[in-house]
């Protein structure tokens, strides 16, 4: 199989010369001794035709250019989320570390002397059309296992392109190169310094439920608050809720009305079920638009991420039997375990240390250990572990969740009972 140039056309052979030269007489103390040499064997790539693996390499070709001027671009917008239709302020920065005459023409027009930071204020608007910043993957429902994606030409790539690149077209020795910029927006940690992360394309304000199900146990309502969150200086509509025939929601709506982005107001609905058991959808509008939520990931190793999705929650109308009316949980990793058990009607105490204690315990039908206790509190376990085995050794419930090697010590849990790593 043959993977060298001269595959593309009579004019590969002069590709891999003019690679060779230019690779021997590279000088890393000055990379934009190459730059002519580079713009040269990029006009010859233009002369091969549309070939993919050419158009490919040529993009490569430009950003080894540029990377040979020392050049820095970026687009940098004045807030970190905006809206679908609206005018963007977008400030391009460019440097030129190398002593070659470099022109930036669009999309605005200055030359960038050696080395000096050069900045220059334009608007941009935003299409109408434009999707928010979700996933490729997440925005069609999916099927178990699998993603729907109705753009083709998306999958395999990592993540999202830019929702509003930024082309920057340089004159760089009689050519014309195009670099496309991603919108970011900065902002100055105390820990970290400077960072920086993409531009968020949102609608004007999301509404976020507390949780994503509700369980019904008998034909009660239930107080929701859902938090309405505002992505725009000035924000005027009303929230409500609709869910299926059968269930209740009042009041109809609230009005609302948020000045400043990041501004929050809270209202709360009377959810009243039907009396036959069924698990259905309970949709939020605003203004009546169905709304969105959104979940933001952000973790110090990779870039934030933001999910957007629709604001909706389930409601699961069950027959249930509660026993354990009063329960006590002694907190480990962290969970929900807690809120489930209030969902079907359990009053849940979380326990301090101090109350840790084999005569209290007596209180509650059943006393639950959380998540990996054994491993988060090895210090503090060893105090009170026997605690909850007098309070088990009386015939109540004490149920512990999983934990990981090494777990529980002898003396701090039954005799037989050992946990292992096998999956």
């Amino acid at each position: 199989m043959d993977t060298s140039w001269s595959r593309v056309g009579a004019k590969g052979g002069e590709v891999t010369g003019k690679l060779n030269d230019i690779l021997r007489s590279f000088d890393a103390t000055q990379p934009s001794k190459s730059v002519p040499a580079l713009l040269d064997l990029r006009k010859t790539l233009g002369s091969l035709g549309d070939d993919p693996w050419v158009a490919q390499k040529r993009t490569e070709l430009d950003g080894v250019i540029g990377a040979c001027l020392g050049l820095h671009l970026e687009a940098v917008v004045e807030k970190p989320v905006a809206q679908p239709g609206e005018e963007l302020a977008v400030q391009v920065e460019a440097i030129n570390r190398s002593p070659l005459t470099v022109k930036l023409k669009s999309p605005v027009a200055y030359t960038l002397p050696p080395n000096e930071l050069k900045t220059e204020k334009t608007t941009v608007t935003l299409p109408k059309d434009l999707p928010f910043s979700e996933p490729y993957w997440l925005r069609e429902p999916g099927t178990v296992g699998t993603y729907a994606v109705a753009d083709q030409t998306l999958i395999g790539q990592p993540e999202n392109p830019p929702p509003l690149p930024i082309e920057a077209v340089l004159e760089v020795g009689g050519q014309e190169i195009t670099y496309t910029l991603e919108p970011r927006s900065r902002h100055v940690d105390r820990v970290a310094g400077e960072t920086s992360e993409p531009l968020v394309i949102a609608p004007p304000a999301f509404v976020e439920f507390p949780q994503p199900v509700f369980v019904f146990g008998n034909e009660k309502s239930k107080a929701m608050t859902v938090r309405v969150v505002a992505t725009t200086e000035h924000f005027s509509s009303e929230v409500s809720l609709q869910a299926p025939v059968g269930w209740k929601v009042e009041p109809a709506s609230f009005p609302v009305k948020l000045e400043g982005a990041g501004s929050e107001m809270s209202s709360t609905f009377q959810v009243t079920p039907p009396p036959t058991s069924g698990e259905v959808a309970l949709r939020a509008f605003l203004g009546g638009t169905p709304a969105s939520s959104r979940q933001r990931i952000d973790y110090p190793h990779i870039e934030p991420q933001t999910l957007i999705s629709p604001a909706r929650a389930r409601l699961v109308r069950a027959k249930i039997e509660n026993a354990a009316k009063k329960v006590g949980y002694i907190p480990g990793a962290g969970d929900a375990i807690p809120e489930c058990l209030r969902e079907i009607g359990s009053e849940v105490k979380v326990l301090s240390d101090g109350e840790i204690k084999a005569e209290n315990l007596k209180q509650f039908y059943a006393v639950v250990l959380g998540v990996r206790i054994y491993n988060v509190h090895p210090e503090r376990i060893g105090s009170w572990s026997r605690e909850p085995r007098a309070y088990a050794q009386t015939g109540r419930v004490c149920l512990a969740h999983y934990n990981t090697t090494p777990g529980p010590q002898p003396g701090q849990r039954p005799d037989r009972l050992h946990a292992s790593t096998g999956r």
